[in-house]
């Protein structure tokens, strides 16, 4: 899973706070030129998934969970995967992922040296 806001072309704000805004700029740039190789495909967010969100919001309410970070544990159940790409490292050790997994795997930061 990838995480992105498709809200705009300014990047997630864990992006922008982490890597700053012209770094936030870049990595949707290069998003966006991956998809348009077919290197990377968004999935579509289904009725299913966002009400899988919406209960993994409500179960973790004090987290005050955005949409996107909701929806990415919805498709990694989807996906059978523990693995999320993204800066947001506070929610994602938090949750608990929907599948058989017992912890996601956040990456960067779990990737073996």
């Amino acid at each position: 899973m990838v995480e992105f806001d498709p809200r705009g072309i300014g990047g997630s704000q864990p992006v922008t706070r982490e890597l700053g805004r012209e770094a936030a700029l870049s990595a949707v740039d290069d998003l966006w030129r991956w998809m348009s190789r077919g290197r990377v495909v968004m999935p579509e967010i289904t009725e299913d998934h966002l009400g899988a969100a919406q209960s993994v919001r409500v179960r973790y309410r004090a987290l005050d969970l955005d949409l996107a970070d909701a929806v990415n544990v919805a498709l990694a159940a989807d996906y059978d995967t523990d693995a999320i790409l993204t800066l947001d490292r506070r929610d994602f050790r938090a949750v608990r992922p929907l599948g058989r997994y017992k912890a996601f795997r956040v990456l960067p930061d779990d990737l073996p040296l």
